[in-house]
């Protein structure tokens, strides 16, 4: 029998790179949420702190969970949320790199844990690369640390 649960993604944001990179001095970083970006903030907030609501589906019997929701991107068994980076020039969101932060590596217990306590499960990232500038691409397991 396959199940569906409700649970809260808390995504700590740290070591943040600042709001000036290259030619920009505005740098703000958000969540997608299908096509949009939403509750971008300033990219030298300390921590940038999001939460977002996600489905886990699937048999906690049998496989990995599959992970559903608005700021759910990917196919079945390839999920990810997108952390994007950008400028909001008059309203209008400006974006020039994205960070994946995957969700397939996620297991049952550590997703049971977080549903038997009501706890959101926490994600610790760091967001600035090894050049000062933003993260981007595939986030490497050593910039995340699941809690």
């Amino acid at each position: 029998m396959t199940d569906r649960h409700e649970l809260e993604l808390e995504l700590i944001c740290i070591d943040m790179p600042g709001t000036v990179f290259e030619d920009r001095t505005a740098v703000r970083l958000g969540v997608q949420d299908h096509r949009l970006v939403v509750d971008d903030v300033p990219a030298d907030t300390e921590p940038a702190v999001f939460r977002l609501s996600v489905h886990v589906n699937g048999d906690s019997n049998v496989g990995n969970p599959d992970w559903t929701g608005p700021h759910v991107q990917g196919r079945t068994g390839n999920r990810f949320i997108y952390l994007c980076w950008g400028e909001r020039i008059d309203r209008t969101w400006v974006g020039f790199r994205r960070a994946k932060l995957f969700l397939s590596g996620l297991s049952w217990s550590r997703v049971s844990r977080a549903l038997e306590t009501g706890s959101p499960l926490r994600a610790t990232i760091r967001m600035t690369d090894e050049r000062g500038g933003p993260v981007a691409a595939t986030l490497k397991p050593e910039r995340v640390e699941w809690a």
